[in-house]
């Protein structure tokens, strides 16, 4: 969810309310959509498949915008591809998945 918002250059809001501020984004409304649909009971099957469409859209929104040329669906490739374009040494080395 927060990459939606900053992909739409919006501020993100508190944690709590990230997925209520979806509607008003314009790729929020099918994000929050497959978000509900991942916290009700479905099959692993589905669960992957949601997850995947949510990394594919994610992903092509990168592209779309230029800021990664690859191919990869897998977005941890995308996210080094990211990484290389930072100028901030400091900031360019932090591991991806640090806050």
């Amino acid at each position: 969810m927060s990459i939606t918002y900053l992909l739409e250059n919006q501020y993100a809001p508190y944690y709590k309310w990230l997925h209520r501020g979806l509607g008003n984004l314009r790729r929020g409304p099918q994000l929050a959509e497959q978000i509900v649909r991942l916290c009700t009971p479905v099959s692993g099957a589905e669960k992957v498949q949601l997850i995947e469409a949510v990394c594919l859209d994610t992903g092509e929104e990168l592209r779309r915008q230029g800021l990664v040329d690859g191919s990869s669906s897998f977005l941890l490739d995308l996210c080094q591809e990211l990484l290389e374009q930072i100028q901030v040494p400091w900031l360019r080395e932090m591991h991806v998945m640090e806050e």
